[in-house]
């Protein structure tokens, strides 16, 4: 993990880093920053889904602090929409001595205005996961020019492993390709507002990743 100890020494610490790895990554962080900040306030919080109420309430818990050093360790599988935009703000006026790290399995879902906020390191990228986001993103292409016959086609694999991580992965790059790739009108954010509402419910006990998911195929605009 020598490219997390040369982020944490740098002379001047960033205000907010997106650390990109897997769980043991994230322990990692959280040895390496504690050695680093024997005395600080740190908060540690964990999360599959990062929402608005829980972006707000770190928001106000960073700026309670009245002196001394504050860290924030943050581990989420995925985050809002309404989160990433609570997380600029406190981002583009951070409170002073306060370092916040924001840990995921990936960082393709994050809104381009946050991103461009944070220092991002990659701690841990497998040549399988390497190849898969790059395949994610050429899929998501894909789908958007895709009749709804076809669009179901391609997410064939994925409703057959039902598996709701994997379902989250194709989401995310479905979202971020609109964010990068597509133009910023109504059918662009009907189609956002849809995938954020698919993603809550993802999260949810008993959530069918088939019906979730054909939604997706069957309600979003065709983008050409």
């Amino acid at each position: 993990m020598q490219i997390l100890n040369d982020a944490l020494s740098a002379q001047t610490l960033h205000h907010a880093y997106c650390i990109v790895g897997d769980t043991h990554a994230h322990n990692e962080l959280v040895r390496q920053v504690a050695a680093r900040f024997p005395n600080a306030e740190r908060h540690e919080r964990a999360y599959d889904t990062l929402g608005i109420d829980e972006s707000r309430a770190l928001a106000q818990l960073a700026h309670l602090r009245s002196q001394g050093v504050q860290v924030f360790l943050v581990r989420a599988e995925t985050l809002t929409r309404e989160a990433q935009n609570a997380l600029l703000k406190l981002f583009e006026e951070p409170p002073r001595a306060t370092h916040f790290f924001l840990s995921m399995a990936q960082s393709a879902s994050l809104l381009p205005t946050l991103r461009s906020r944070m220092w991002e390191v990659v701690l841990h990228e497998s040549g399988a996961g390497a190849e898969g986001g790059a395949d994610a993103e050429i899929d998501a292409a894909a789908f958007l020019r895709a009749t709804h016959h076809e669009r179901l086609t391609l997410l064939e694999p994925t409703l057959q492993a039902k598996d709701k991580a994997q379902a989250a992965l194709w989401l995310n790059a479905l979202e971020a390709h609109l964010v990068t790739h597509a133009r910023t009108d109504a059918r662009t954010r009907s189609a956002l507002s849809h995938i954020l509402a698919v993603r809550r419910v993802l999260n949810q006990q008993g959530a069918s990743v088939k019906i979730l998911l054909e939604s997706v195929a069957l309600t979003i605009p065709a983008h050409r």
